[in-house]
């Protein structure tokens, strides 16, 4: 039932399925990009105390993950953010997986309205 539900709630969208990520932490990375196809990352915070999905606690700078383990995060936001052109400030989503030897597991871009 769930899945037909979801099937039908957005008409045409894929249905992704992911591996359960076990103590998985909430980090975003914020950026900016221009239309010259610059982008850079500002900072990040750690997103993932949250309660029906609604973050409750944003905690800044991330401290959970290591440093050299972060920078990569921002590379892949900001790698990901010239690959389709984007251009405003916005937030790159992560999902880091400590029981997965601290994979980033998933990516999304959210805009941010000038």
């Amino acid at each position: 039932m769930r899945f037909e539900r979801g099937v039908n709630d957005v008409t045409g969208s894929p249905i992704f399925v992911m591996r359960l990520a076990g103590q998985a932490r909430h980090l975003e990375v914020q950026l900016l990009a221009d239309q010259y196809g610059n982008a850079i990352s500002l900072f990040g915070r750690d997103c993932s105390v949250q309660r029906r999905h609604q973050k409750i606690i944003e905690e800044a700078p991330v401290t959970i993950a290591h440093p050299e383990k972060f920078e990569e995060m921002e590379r892949a936001a900001v790698r990901l953010a010239k690959l389709v052109g984007y251009v405003s400030a916005g937030t790159v989503e992560c999902e880091l997986s400590n029981s997965l030897c601290a994979s980033v597991l998933s990516l999304s871009l959210f805009n941010r309205p000038l």
